[in-house]
């Protein structure tokens, strides 16, 4: 059984980088809207250029390029995505580093990357007291129109992604850096969601939380729209099925306590969901029971996995109402694992 559960080798691009694929994308379906943030839209033709335009800025102006690490200090916004996608393609790598987080976190996180630049808004400068290196106000230093939008480095898949911060085992934050072809592997022909075209995503996740890998490139490398929201949205049920309902959100992800909380004020926002992808904490049977029971025909996914292992590494599709716990799963397409005894020893499955 240990041979059999791990037959998991399926062909995906593993020779390409995600700025590859997104650029292929770009050009696959230029007017597709691939990004909202509240009342404006970005085609994938639109966010190429922008991005492209924004990694040129960065080589030129900051130096920034391949081995590069670059920090993202910014809120929910169509910006943060395009701040992302220009640092990539300039090369380097980003790091996101939470608004909220106190000063001795950031401050740990920018001296064990080694930032090479941090990415935020003229309001905020004043507050970076974390940090002695460059800074990049995006919202008054980035002139779009004197750069190049073709500008896009050469990317092995083997070239850092990005580095995110865990809580790490001794509670001490660690930086997990993840590759290009980790994200690949994780989005591009997986078997536990058909990513395509007909998908609309609302990210909930937070920006220093590898939840966002699956959100953010799940949608943009396979033709769908990423939708994104003001926390505080996120925190108003009625504004979040507001958003929901006008923006034609149909696949979502939830923390496993969120979701509880959901359910039980706020069955309805899942009535116009066909995808609901949870995980962070075991699920609650009774309320997945619930939601079965109100949404027959709405797909659950339970994904479970560390940040080292590029966001999940198993998943369950559940599928009828749930006796006793909800099983975690098995695992992605070429990805393995083991399972073992209270003394480290390989169990059956």
């Amino acid at each position: 059984q240990l041979v059999t559960l791990n037959q998991t080798a399926q062909a995906y691009p593993s020779d390409q980088s995600v700025v590859d694929l997104f650029i292929a994308q770009s050009k696959a379906t230029p007017n597709k809207v691939a990004l909202v943030f509240e009342d404006q839209e970005w085609t994938y033709a639109d966010l190429n250029t922008v991005s492209g335009q924004l990694a040129d800025c960065l080589q030129k102006e900051h130096g920034i390029n391949k081995g590069a690490a670059v920090g993202i200090e910014l809120e929910r916004s169509d910006w943060q995505i395009i701040s992302i996608l220009g640092v990539l393609k300039s090369g380097a790598m980003y790091v996101p580093i939470a608004s909220d987080y106190p000063t001795v976190r950031k401050q740990h996180i920018v001296d064990s990357s080694n930032l090479d630049l941090l990415i935020t808004v003229t309001d905020k400068m004043f507050d970076v007291d974390y940090y002695e290196g460059g800074l990049f106000a995006i919202d008054v230093e980035f002139a779009a129109e004197n750069y190049n939008a073709d500008y896009a480095a050469e990317l092995s898949p083997e070239s850092p992604i990005y580095s995110m911060y865990t809580s790490g085992s001794t509670g001490k934050p660690k930086g997990v850096i993840v590759s290009h072809q980790n994200v690949v592997s994780l989005v591009k022909n997986t078997n536990f969601l058909d990513f395509n075209s007909d998908l609309t995503l609302l990210s909930t996740g937070a920006f220093s939380f590898d939840a966002t890998t699956f959100e953010f490139w799940g949608m943009l490398l396979n033709g769908g729209t990423l939708v994104m929201c003001p926390r505080q949205t996120l925190l108003n049920e009625e504004e979040l099925e507001k958003t929901i309902t006008e923006k034609g959100v149909n696949v979502m992800w939830f923390t496993a306590g969120w979701l509880n909380e959901l359910v039980d004020s706020s069955l309805s926002l899942f009535s116009k969901l066909a995808i609901v992808v949870a995980g962070g904490d075991r699920l609650s049977p009774s309320h997945i029971n619930q939601l079965i029971s109100t949404y027959p025909t709405l797909r659950i996914i339970n994904g479970y996995g560390p940040t080292e292992n590029t966001t999940f590494s198993l998943t369950h599709e559940i599928k009828s109402e749930i006796k006793g716990s909800v099983p975690i799963g098995k695992p992605l397409a070429n990805k393995t694992i083991y399972i073992l005894d209270e003394y480290q020893n390989l169990v059956p499955e």
